[in-house]
């Protein structure tokens, strides 16, 4: 059986999803955006999708706290494993 070329269409606005608009836009992410958007920026793996999102954001403070915190933590880890590699060889 053919499958209708408007079956992928969204029920309740009835456009097809690459034509739905972000509703997302101008809105504060969630915390769990952030620390996704943050990761794959800090790993260069963030898609243009995710980025022209984050710079549609209301406020970018969030995404600047964001990666103060990202900066701490990732000093704080290489701090933590080098202490813990030299209390270990040294003796």
């Amino acid at each position: 059986m053919p499958q209708d070329p408007d079956s992928n269409t969204n029920r309740s606005t009835g456009q097809s999803p690459d034509k739905r608009q972000n509703t997302t836009s101008g809105r504060k992410p969630t915390l769990w955006q952030l620390t996704v958007s943050m990761m794959g920026a800090a790993l260069g793996v963030q898609s243009s999708k995710v980025r022209e999102k984050d710079f549609q954001s209301s406020s970018p403070t969030p995404y600047i706290i964001g990666g103060i915190v990202l900066g701490i933590v990732f000093v704080g880890g290489i701090a933590l494993a080098v202490t813990l590699v030299l209390k270990n060889v040294g003796g």
